[in-house]
């Protein structure tokens, strides 16, 4: 099992090159911090660059065990109105009811 950290373009698309992977099929997982894995089957990789879009990620896993459940509630609930925490699932800077929307939206999905 190979591991790496890639980063995705604007539009969810993910750069393979040769240099990162011989050419052939793949299994891939996704996931960014606070999100749940993603997976896509048979990807395929030529002797050139492949662009692959994934399906959106899902927000949540704060406690990164790729479920949404009340351990990432349990982390979130001592970050409230704290900046630069990994339970600022949106981003703006600081947890708060709209980081717990996403994480109660989520409640109870797995990851792929």
């Amino acid at each position: 099992t190979l591991s790496t950290s890639l980063v995705t373009g604007t539009t969810g698309t993910i750069s393979f090159t040769p240099t990162l992977l011989s050419p052939g099929t793949y299994d891939v997982r996704v996931k960014r911090e606070g999100s749940l894995y993603r997976k896509k089957s048979n990807l395929s990789l030529q002797n050139n660059t492949s662009l692959n879009t994934f399906p959106p990620l899902i927000s949540g896993d704060i406690n990164s065990d790729n479920s949404i459940n009340a351990l990432d509630w349990s982390l979130m609930s001592p970050d409230w109105f704290l900046t630069g925490r990994p339970s600022d699932i949106n981003g703006d800077g600081i947890t708060n009811a709209l980081d717990f929307t996403w994480l109660n939206r989520n409640w109870f999905l797995v990851g792929e």
